[in-house]
């Protein structure tokens, strides 16, 4: 016969499960900020190796070429910008950098189907000018596959409203260099597939303007980046010193839900409009920004990789007539790559 030596077994009060789910509360709300944290650590660890991938496929590319990818396939010649006397769009293809850096980035599978027209040089033979890159079949096609190296996995994955189309730097006064920059879009989404990575434009590409909105001395010309349109740079050429000058930054992609980048077209983004850790913030298109807590990310020339704080670099430097921050004017320092300006780390993350 079997005896329960235990006596009969007691039950939960309801008070006293009432304090276990409690505690359980507690416990669970300790723990989930430092699971975010962990999960922004390894998405922030991935967004940098992103980027010196990305750097480093440049690098590769100049070691196949003799120079650096250029950085935007759009008129020609490459030094006049829309609205320039003796521009024309004959040549603009809308082919970005990111295209060219396929190869090197394990995606030779895409890059062999690209039409190779839209990476060509010099003149178009008569009569076989192919228009932009949307016009042909299987480029579209391979637009809108998705490269993983050119996402940034803080971003989440949503469409823009809008689709670009292809991008350009215009000058507001014909032969003063570029002043702004622009780009023609669709007003419904096509399906691209989008970019949080795109090369550094500096003062609105390689022919900036001498007589600058931006303050008294703010001359756009003399923060030439390492990339613009159609641009032949070398790396022995970024006089600063690869390891001073930006070559690549990180943005939130579809930003206020309006337009996204996308990694076939996307050009280099000037740095004049500061950065940004604001998704949301009006016109994120046109800056580098970031979902990074208090940080933006830059490979350099060298190939590491930089976290930049925003800082003020948005305050002043965005509006006519304003004087420039001290921060802004930091920012520039760091995009040029041969404006011999003493280099300074006040933007360090």
């Amino acid at each position: 016969m079997y005896h329960d030596r235990h006596g009969p077994r007691r039950a939960f009060t309801l008070i006293e499960l009432l304090v276990v789910i409690a505690i359980i509360a507690i416990l669970i709300g300790l723990l989930l900020p430092a699971v975010q944290k962990v999960r922004e650590a390894a998405a922030r660890s991935t967004c940098s190796n992103n980027l010196k991938q990305i750097a480093l496929a440049a690098h590769n590319y100049q070691s196949s070429y003799g120079r650096l990818p250029p950085g935007y396939y759009g008129g020609n010649p490459g030094n006049l910008n829309v609205n320039d006397t003796g521009y024309s769009s004959a040549m603009l293809t809308g082919t970005g950098t990111l295209p060219t850096l396929l190869p090197y980035i394990e995606q030779d599978s895409i890059y062999r189907q690209i039409n190779p027209v839209m990476f060509t040089e010099s003149n178009f033979p008569t009569g076989t000018l192919p228009g932009y890159w949307e016009t042909d079949a299987n480029t579209w096609n391979m637009a809108q596959v998705r490269v993983k190296t050119y996402l940034c996995p803080s971003d989440p994955d949503t469409r823009a409203k809008n689709t670009m189309a292809y991008w350009y730097y215009s000058s507001l006064t014909a032969n003063l260099g570029a002043d702004s920059v622009g780009f023609s879009y669709w007003t419904t989404d096509q399906n691209l597939a989008k970019s949080n990575y795109a090369p550094v434009g500096g003062g609105y590409g390689q022919n900036g303007s001498a007589n600058s909105r931006f303050g008294p001395g703010a001359n756009l010309r003399k923060y030439a980046a390492i990339f613009g349109n159609r641009s032949t740079t070398s790396l022995l050429s970024v006089t600063d010193g690869t390891s001073n000058t930006l070559a690549f930054g990180e943005g939130v992609a579809t930003g206020n839900g309006n337009f996204m980048w996308h990694w076939y077209n996307v050009v280099p983004i000037p740095t004049t409009g500061g950065l940004s850790n604001d998704p949301n913030a009006t016109n994120t298109q046109f800056r580098f920004a970031s979902r990074h807590t208090g940080i933006v990310q830059f490979a350099v020339g060298d190939g590491s990789v930089r976290g930049l704080r925003p800082g003020v670099t948005t305050t002043g430097g965005t509006t006519a007539g304003t004087p420039a921050s001290s921060d802004w004017w930091v920012l520039m320092r760091l995009a040029g790559m041969a404006d011999g300006d003493v280099f300074d780390n006040s933007l360090g993350g």
